[in-house]
């Protein structure tokens, strides 16, 4: 992580570099550029004055004078020399132009010299026709040093260019390193992220999507129900005929799954040999229906006898007069949980029970209440897709006046005394497990204790739902 993040940060650096150097050498062309935009206006004025001079010692030799082209002539050599005249002339900063230029000027007033000679006495008189052709090779040499200064500017320029083409190359390099960098880092995460949250084995959404979900309070925006499915003979698969058999029946059972919950509900596996799905805005009929199917094609498609935990966890939208029918206990079995202090083993008992079916009204006491459900065995509860965290603990001696079918004591008798109920019962029952709360250790231990006592719960209360339900 550390040297990927220096690397980040030199090629930054490189980058941050790479511009300035651009932006140096985009100033330099301009600079360039503008020296170059009036040397070719030099140059052809500088080779107007050499064939305007020939002209004017032609004119003069055949006695024909023209005073406007020698002014025309001071006003070039006054623009070329100093940038000054009516010419719009730059001064080219070149010391082997300014240095051949300013001997042509020196010798064009020699000339004009030589012009007036000949106009006194004649140009057979004068060297006239001599000094015109020295003038002539001089003029030639400033033009060509006028030329050679541009050549040089443009040899600048096209450097500067090819400077410029190279730095930009190098930074579009970078730019495309650290696209594919990016973009492999973001595949990278989606593959962690896939791993995370989808079983390898059967694509489904893993325990971390299902806890997910399960947790997040909005799920449930109208009638929507969470069912987990337990493949209790897979170590018997497993054992009889082999792993690669067992892992064929849990990816069955997968595609099972998938091709009858709808789509646009959720399936998951919670487990090794669990899976949930959490169907929305849905009625206790259309799960009856979707249970059926699962029954009917499982044999079918599996091939296996599967056991079945059918209902982990079922939660409907109810109206008023269906809350105070459930509260009655008049739509079902009425079943009362008690322990010691109503905070763990009577509260998981709760959760388990109220879980299995909406035909079941729960209630949970102890005989010294205290003031809230052990935290732990809210956790471990969550991990199998329930919340109890809204339970409150009760005293037993609320529900002495009232009639129960089951009234299930799941104290330790042998390190605990048991609550003693004396109301109206139909089946007084006792499941007794071990406290986890009295475990110490550290706290992976501690956990493993309540999630062995948990999973003993969620087994003898799932077989007393059913022989209660064959009961009936």
């Amino acid at each position: 992580m550390k040297t990927n993040k220096k690397s980040k940060n030199l090629i930054g650096i490189i980058q941050s570099f790479l511009i300035l150097i651009l932006v140096v050498l985009i100033i330099f062309m301009m600079i360039q550029i503008s020296r170059l935009q009036g040397t070719a206006r030099v140059i052809n004025y500088a080779g107007l004055v050499r064939g305007a001079t020939q002209r004017e010692v032609k004119l003069e030799i055949t006695g024909n004078q023209n005073e406007e082209l020698i002014k025309y002539l001071d006003d070039i050599f006054l623009g070329l020399r100093y940038q000054d005249g009516h010419y719009d002339l730059v001064k080219l900063n070149d010391e082997e132009y300014q240095g051949k230029l300013k001997i042509q000027s020196d010798y064009w007033d020699k000339l004009k010299t030589e012009i007036e000679a000949v106009r006194n006495k004649g140009y057979e008189n004068t060297d006239i026709v001599n000094m015109s052709e020295i003038y002539f090779t001089m003029a030639d040499e400033t033009v060509s040093a006028a030329e050679s200064y541009s050549e040089k500017i443009a040899i600048k320029i096209r450097t500067i260019e090819l400077l410029s083409a190279l730095d930009m190359l190098i930074l579009v390099i970078l730019v495309i390193m650290q696209t594919l960098k990016a973009m492999q880092m973001a595949m990278q995460n989606r593959l962690l992220e896939q791993k995370a949250f989808v079983d390898a084995h059967t694509g489904l959404p893993n325990k971390n999507a299902c806890n997910e979900l399960l947790n997040k309070k909005d799920i449930i925006t109208g009638s929507t129900a969470c069912i987990m499915f337990d493949l209790n003979n897979l170590k018997t698969v497993n054992d009889t005929m082999g792993h690669s058999a067992g892992d064929q029946l849990i990816l069955n059972f997968a595609k099972l799954l998938c091709s009858v919950i709808p789509e646009k509900d959720f399936v998951g596996r919670y487990g090794g040999d669990e899976f949930i799905a959490v169907i929305y805005h849905t009625s206790e009929a259309e799960i009856k229906e979707i249970l059926k199917s699962l029954s009917r094609e499982k044999e079918r498609k599996l091939g296996f006898g599967i056991l079945m935990a059918l209902l982990s966890l079922f939660v409907f939208n109810m109206d008023l007069e269906a809350r105070k029918t459930w509260a009655t206990g008049k739509h079902g079995i009425k079943v009362l949980i008690l322990c010691t202090g109503n905070t763990c083993r009577s509260q998981m008992a709760h959760g388990f029970m109220a879980s299995y079916g909406d035909d079941v009204a729960v209630y949970s006491g102890g005989v010294s209440a205290e003031k809230r459900v052990n935290p732990r065995a809210v956790m471990v509860m969550r991990e199998m897709g329930i919340d109890i965290s809204d339970h409150t603990p009760h005293q037993v001696d609320e529900y002495l006046n009232e009639d129960w079918d089951y009234v299930i004591t799941v104290c330790d008798h042998a390190k605990e005394t048991c609550p003693v109920f004396n109301g109206k019962v139909k089946h007084l029952l006792h499941m007794g497990y071990e406290d986890p709360s009295k475990a110490t250790g550290s706290y992976d231990f501690i956990m493993s204790e309540f999630r062995r006592i948990r999973d003993q719960i969620n087994d003898d209360f799932f077989k007393l739902y059913t022989s209660m339900e064959e009961r009936k």
